[in-house]
């Protein structure tokens, strides 16, 4: 089976990523990778896509670690860069790269250097992975987040050797592929038991963005938190440029460019909204509109995913089981709300747009 080089995201099941592959090869037009905890072990799961037929497989099975219990509401354990997939290990608090260019296989695992890896950045060779500190659970921050990296050294084909067998089995092997950037690690002290979220790099690679969830409890408001960092040379500044604090239980945020313009979307679980932001050439943080709510605010008001296609927003709200949509305007980057409430299964978690078909695809928490 041969890989294509380009990666569509998805968020199917708890998170999941497509390649395309060759078509002359085979009918499929794609792959999807399910990230999947299970009783005694975690494994990446890989199913065929197809234009006029459902999904087929587990054609094979990626040992990914022990098991990884529940994750925190908002996750994102799978990165794809190119055909190489990273996955992050909550129970073992270790990273495991697989190289999907041929014959799947395993190329290295590591420690991430933190509590409970959950997202992943990547930039110029450099993988950033944010440490969330969340409680095996899943359901409570516990200990300081952290972000660390790693660089992501060329392999040397003769020297790995793929598994013989896929299995649920911990095949963990430290192979020096990804070596550990000690001068990059951030301890977020400050954040200590509020739990990590999310991790992004900006498009031109001058910040990093993380996302403090607060504590997960109606009670507990205001207490997320968006912090950028200033890169040197891949490297985050020491502090945060610039904290964004005050969100009513961060869930999500979404980047987008538009006439030179970077601007950031802030999802708030509580609040049932997105908040609209300019990023600045100092890292700062301008609003450039009021924070617009999805679903009606109340006891059923989670938002707890966004994901974005062009100049659309897309946020999953497991309390209705539904998906909101909001459109940005491409000038000064303010939202509007388009349709509250769609779709309708149990707890959507997740959400994706699938570009080639424009069909909205939606991941269910239970």
């Amino acid at each position: 089976m041969k890989f294509c080089a380009l990666p569509i995201f998805l968020g199917l099941l708890s998170n999941v990523l497509v390649n395309c592959i060759d078509e002359s090869q085979t009918d499929a037009t794609g792959l999807v990778l399910s990230y999947s905890p299970g009783i005694s072990s975690t494994a990446v799961s890989i199913y065929e896509r197809f234009k006029d037929r459902p999904l087929e497989g587990p054609s094979v099975i990626l040992p990914a670690g022990p098991v990884a219990t529940t994750a925190p509401i908002s996750t994102d354990r799978l990165l794809s860069v190119g055909t190489t997939v990273f996955a992050a290990n909550r129970f073992q608090n270790t990273i495991w790269m697989y190289d999907l260019s041929g014959e799947p296989r395993l190329l290295d695992t590591v420690g991430s250097g933190g509590l409970t890896p959950c997202s992943f950045a990547y930039s110029k060779n450099i993988l950033y992975v944010l440490n969330c500190a969340w409680n095996f659970s899943g359901n409570v921050g516990t200990g300081i987040p952290s972000v660390t990296a790693f660089s992501v050294v060329p392999e040397d084909k003769e020297i790995l050797k793929p598994l013989p067998k896929y299995t649920r089995e911990d095949k963990q092997e430290d192979k020096g592929i990804l070596e550990p950037l000690p001068e990059y690690t951030r301890a977020l002290d400050a954040y200590e038991s509020l739990g990590g979220t999310q991790i992004e790099v900006t498009p031109d690679g001058k910040f990093l963005l993380v996302a403090i969830q607060g504590q997960p409890s109606v009670g507990a408001t205001n207490q997320g938190a968006l912090l950028t960092f200033s890169l040197d040379g891949g490297i985050p500044s020491d502090e945060p440029t610039e904290v964004l604090s005050g969100i009513n239980w961060f869930a999500a945020f979404e980047m987008a460019e538009f006439n030179g313009q970077t601007f950031i979307y802030v999802e708030s679980l509580n609040d049932a909204s997105v908040a609209p932001y300019r990023l600045e050439t100092n890292g700062s943080l301008t609003p450039v509109g009021p924070a617009v709510v999805g679903p009606p605010q109340g006891a059923d008001a989670a938002l707890c995913w966004l994901y974005r296609v062009r100049n659309y927003l897309y946020g999953t709200n497991f309390g209705t089981s539904t998906i909101t949509s909001w459109k940005i305007n491409e000038t000064d980057g303010s939202v509007s709300l388009l349709e509250e409430a769609a779709g309708g299964a149990n707890a959507h978690r997740t959400v994706v747009i699938d570009p080639a078909t424009n069909v909205t695809q939606s991941g269910l928490l239970d």
